[in-house]
């Protein structure tokens, strides 16, 4: 469920003492202050007793991990079910809409790549299966149904800026490789650290940039407290759960969750098939336009538009356009890519005059995030800008994007593709105007656009030291 870089393949669904695992290693019950530790002995009903010098008998409790504890441990993160239904599943919704608080908001973020991902497998068109998962959400309680595109917009936007500032300050970290995806990230961090994170790009993930427009200025322009705003997202991954869990993802000054809930597409249709209608008689809602509310303008009927570019988001296409223009004078340059040894490896040249003025590449799947984060300790990656995602064929070929076993799931990759193109490119824009978020404090404004990565250090528990 969880990609290759933040798994170790062919871990059993269960939580074990593991090498790599410190929390089962931590036994927090003390025996009586003085009695030196004994054994430990498992009783018939399975429980674990310690036995102290002095014959004291301490009832020892499971070992519990949370997907908070993955984040700060530098071992595996696994797929153990228990994580999820913990802390980042469609229950912890339908509970939360059960027991809501007196005017509170529901708020869902919805990707475009999960939308493809469930009209390619009920044969339906995008805009039809978008309006009918619109209208199961209202149906049980949820009040605003948005596009993932509107933080997609922000995230390109400032993705562009940032370059251009780092290639006039003619940084030494180059090539900037971006963050969008949570499990290179957590990679980088846990595999690499201080070494390659200077190289990433500081702008938030389309995910957590909805997260702060949700939870910062949609509550304040709906006059509603942050902590009565419940947001949460349907994405194509399940490493967007991690994402959404980091610490320094809060509304300043609180411990507010700018997402706090993340379901994946085939956890979505999960949710929706519980429901006693068959999903392709729902009928159809529009999704809200955030703007304009945002705005204060009546909620119109969203318009969906897509980006140019891949599934992954259209990165390197918007900041080589905007890079080109901006550096040299260069307006609607040809993308002309060089595909290398598949398509998960591409390269994009700005030539002028015979000379190569920028170098761009695209880098999907662990194996080119693993040769690439080689090349660049060798300083032997020569590009100024890498797209880079965990998924190979990037997120609409996400893990947690709906599989079928009737069907060639490389042919339900084609229909996921066409119908995820079959929507209207846009430029990036956003027209909201946010000066009374920038003109904040300097801290509060860099955290509603960008996010520190931080370096997990290695850890030197290792299970083995239990006696038992």
């Amino acid at each position: 469920m969880f990609s290759v870089g933040v798994k170790i393949s062919g871990l059993d669904d269960f939580i074990a003492p593991s090498q790599d695992c410190i929390k089962p290693a931590v036994v927090e019950n003390r025996i009586v202050t003085g009695a030196k530790r004994g054994t430990i002995k498992v009783e018939s009903d399975g429980t674990y007793k310690e036995l102290s010098s002095n014959g004291d008998e301490v009832l020892l409790q499971k070992a519990k991990i949370t997907l908070n504890d993955c984040l700060a441990c530098s071992g595996c993160v696994t797929t153990a079910e228990t994580m999820l239904i913990e802390q980042q599943s469609y229950s912890q919704i339908l509970e939360s809409l059960k027991t809501r608080k007196t005017g509170s908001v529901f708020a869902a973020t919805v990707s475009p790549q999960s939308v493809a991902s469930l009209a390619a497998f009920y044969s339906d068109d995008f805009i039809s299966t978008a309006e009918r998962i619109s209208f199961y959400l209202k149906s049980i309680g949820v009040d605003y149904v948005f596009d993932s595109n509107i933080g997609r917009n922000l995230t390109l936007l400032e993705s562009g800026k940032e370059f251009v500032e780092r290639f006039r300050g003619k940084s030494e970290h180059f090539p900037v490789f971006t963050s969008s995806c949570p499990g290179w990230i957590c990679y980088a961090e846990k595999t690499h650290g201080d070494f390659i994170l200077p190289f990433i790009s500081k702008v938030k993930s389309p995910q957590q940039m909805m997260g702060s427009l949700i939870k910062r200025q949609l509550a304040s322009s709906l006059k509603v407290d942050a902590d009565l705003v419940y947001h949460f997202t349907v994405m194509p991954c399940f490493d967007k759960k991690l994402e959404a869990l980091r610490s320094d993802f809060v509304v300043p000054g609180t411990e507010i969750k700018e997402v706090d809930c993340v379901v994946a597409t085939n956890e979505l249709f999960l949710m929706m098939a519980e429901s006693s209608q068959s999903f392709t008689t729902f009928e159809k809602k529009p999704f809200d336009s955030l703007v304009d509310l945002l705005e204060g303008r009546l909620n119109r009927e969203y318009t969906f538009r897509s980006h140019e570019g891949s599934g992954a988001g259209g990165y390197i296409e918007h900041v080589f356009k905007y890079a080109a223009d901006q550096l040299f004078g260069v307006k609607n340059p040809p993308l002309d890519f060089v595909v290398k040894r598949s398509t998960d490896h591409k390269e994009l040249f700005l030539n002028i005059d015979g000379e190569i003025k920028l170098r761009f590449a695209v880098a999907y799947g662990f194996k080119n995030l693993g040769n690439f984060a080689m090349k660049l300790k060798k300083n032997n990656l020569k590009y100024d800008y890498v797209e880079i995602m965990a998924c190979p064929s990037g997120c609409l070929n996400g893990g947690g994007q709906l599989r079928s076993e009737a069907a060639n799931n490389k042919e339900l990759l084609n229909e996921v593709t066409a119908r995820y193109w079959s929507l209207p490119t846009m430029e990036p824009s956003f027209d909201v105007d946010l000066s009374n978020e920038k003109s904040e404090c300097a801290d509060d404004v860099n955290s509603f656009f960008f996010a520190e990565y931080k370096s997990v250090p290695k850890m030197n528990t290792n299970s083995l030291n239990i006696k038992w």
